[in-house]
């Protein structure tokens, strides 16, 4: 019998923190050419999906040229006056190479309501969507012109998050951002997948009120302009824009059961609004932005949310998280400072290139780009000294034995890779993924194409043990219409699985003829499983030879009186039967004549002794063994 060993199967990825210098950032025009660009989003390949404002989405290809069509044309329902309204968020459905779906948020022509939308990409032409294939999801109105927030993105738990803006104005009039009743000033968060048009994530903070907006995720937003998800940790990352004096950056850890108030109208930053209405807004209950910034000159008056830098190319970049201010041009940038706070810096004073940043983009393989709303033009962020990244996203990680776990380093185009097993080079392991089945601590040896290297921090593997599974009462070979072969698990409490199979029970007229495998498994305290199959082939059994031989049953196995052995033949046949100690010694014989069709003769073993036997079938046609225990 084959053995075999089902376990947990895990991605797994560790950040490693190597970069902690601020890094030196550098900008590089990679196009140009756009009409007011506010998004840079991928589908997964190398193709990058320019958002502008009035309406439009182009197609940047990996080599800088932009295609001459569009991708999205809806300037005919986008109200795109103003600074804040237009075509303002993309995202790609999780599953848009198979179903072609893709989400805007726009502001609509008609009245400036925010609606989110799902579009088709054209089955025969995927640098074209399908103008006409618009299916609404949510309409927010919009009292004001401006804060109408704009990004959706699909997290991690694969559901749509968008971020609402308070509705505009000054000081939040209608204090949206604190009421839980409305769905401005807020993180919302849906399930495209289930409901029509949408469904509630039961794990949604107020999934079960009857007063609250079931939509709400996190509240006490301004105007959230660009969060993204930490593609290696999963955390999610929001830039607020401020009203008069501060800016922040708000986080929330992967696994946040949601519910956060960010604060304001009480809060811009963590200071109290001065010019608000704080009534009833108390001291506490609020979560700190983990950076915030003056607008005292020259920090500027705008944030532009970005994200945690996870390419596979600038070392010094990596870990970091970028924000810009639309206003000045300057870069800060945020990383962990070892003790579970947060560290920020100053990255430039200014860009030299363009102010007005409009949004962060980030292709397939996690490098950053910047859009110039006023120029035009996209950047290629990076660093100007040479530095590798070596990591791997993720934890320690628990296998079962048997299984395998990958384990991913960030690629990087023209890196070599050397995996190591407990400082040990393994042999072959030399691609940005090793699958580990062994216990220890894994590294990765990282170079890059300019020849720097790095050695990425451990991740612990650790094997914990399968049960051994084992069955029995399972024969090789069966006629069709050979009686139910009842099976034993060992540990029992098992559970069999297969054709033919009823409880522990196997039916070969069920299975019907071919051969079949035959599975039970037993699942361990630690969650671990162990496997045990078997083969058995099914045959109609139209000759004498298919009918004696491979067809032998007995049971009870172990036995202790009285052993019943089972076979079948096709037609009237002397058959002799022999049972044979463990050393061969023939210690019972007997020979009957059977009529065709299915037997089964009954033998007593009372005189034997516990031990191993086998007892022979042999007729006209051969002869089979099957071995047997004799239990006391």
């Amino acid at each position: 019998m084959q053995k075999l060993l089902y376990a947990f199967i895990a991605l797994v990825c560790f950040n490693n923190l190597q970069a902690q210098t601020p890094p030196s950032l550098t900008f590089t025009q990679f196009a140009t050419g756009f009409s007011i660009p506010v998004g840079i989003e991928h589908c997964g390949d190398d193709r990058l999906f320019i958002v502008q404002q009035r309406g439009i989405i182009k197609i940047l290809n990996a080599n800088g040229t932009t295609n001459s069509a569009a991708f999205l044309d809806i300037t005919s329902l986008v109200s795109s006056s103003g600074n804040e309204r237009g075509l303002l968020g993309l995202a790609f459905h999780p599953n848009y190479t198979t179903n072609g779906y893709f989400y805007v948020n726009y502001t609509r022509l008609s009245d400036g309501a925010t609606r989110v939308s799902r579009f088709s990409v054209n089955p025969a032409d995927p640098n074209d969507a399908l103008e006409n294939s618009e299916v609404n999801l949510l309409t927010i109105s919009q009292p004001y012109s401006n804060h109408n927030g704009g990004q959706i993105r699909f997290g991690p738990d694969g559901y749509l998050y968008i971020g609402m803006g308070d509705g505009g104005s000054a000081d939040d009039p209608s204090g949206n951002g604190q009421n839980t009743t409305v769905l401005l000033g807020k993180m919302l968060r849906i399930d495209v997948d289930n409901g029509s048009p949408y469904g509630i994530p039961s794990t949604n903070p107020f999934a079960t009120s009857n007063t609250n907006k079931k939509e709400i995720w996190a509240y006490g937003m301004r105007n959230p302009w660009r969060f993204n998800f930490d593609r290696c940790t999963n955390d999610l990352w929001i830039g607020d824009v401020g009203q008069d004096y501060y800016e922040e950056v708000d986080f929330e850890p992967a696994g946040d059961a949601g519910g956060r108030n960010y604060g304001w109208r009480c809060r811009e930053g963590l200071h109290a609004c001065p010019t608000c209405t704080t009534t009833g807004c108390g001291t506490t209950g609020f979560t700190d932005p983990v950076l915030e910034y003056a607008h005292s000159s020259p920090n500027g008056c705008s944030i532009t949310g970005g994200y945690v830098y996870r390419g596979g190319i600038y070392g010094g970049m990596f870990g970091w998280y970028l924000n810009t201010d639309y206003c000045s041009g300057r870069f800060w940038g945020t990383y962990p400072n070892g003790s579970g706070g947060w560290t920020s810096s100053i990255l430039t004073t200014n860009t030299t290139i363009t102010n007005n940043i409009a949004t962060f983009g980030e292709d397939y393989l996690g490098e950053l780009y910047i859009a110039g709303q006023s120029n035009g033009r996209i950047y290629k962020i990076s660093v100007s000294t040479c530095s590798a990244v070596a990591y791997i996203c993720g934890g320690d990680v628990t296998i079962c034995e048997g299984s395998e776990t990958s384990i991913k380093a960030t690629y990087g185009a023209g890196n070599t890779y050397q995996w190591r097993l407990n400082g040990n080079d393994i042999l072959n392991a030399t691609s940005d993924t090793y699958f580990a089945s062994e216990a220890g601590t894994y590294t990765v040896f990282v170079t890059n194409p300019g020849n720097c290297s790095a050695v990425s921090n451990g991740i612990e593997v650790t094997v914990l043990p399968a049960p051994v599974a084992s069955f029995s009462g399972l024969s090789a070979n069966y006629c069709l219409n050979y009686s139910p072969a009842t099976l034993t698990g060992n540990p029992s409490g098992g559970t069999f699985y297969g054709p033919g199979i009823t409880g522990n029970t196997f039916t070969p007229g069920t299975a019907g003829t071919g051969t079949h495998m035959i599975y039970y498994s037993y699942s361990g305290l630690n969650g671990c499983v162990g496997v045990d199959s078997s083969s058995t082939t099914v045959s109609t059994c139209t000759s004498i030879d298919e009918a004696l031989l491979g067809n032998m049953n007995l049971y009870p196995n172990p036995a202790e009186n009285l052993l019943n052995i089972e076979f079948y033949v096709s037609g009237k046949m002397d058959v002799v039967i022999t049972i044979y100690n463990a050393t061969g010694q023939l210690v019972k014989a007997e020979q009957k004549s059977f009529a065709g069709g299915m037997n089964k003769v009954q033998t007593d073993i009372s005189a034997l002794s516990s031990g191993v036997y086998v007892a022979e079938l042999q007729g006209a046609a051969g002869k089979e063994q099957k071995r047997f225990v004799v239990r006391r």
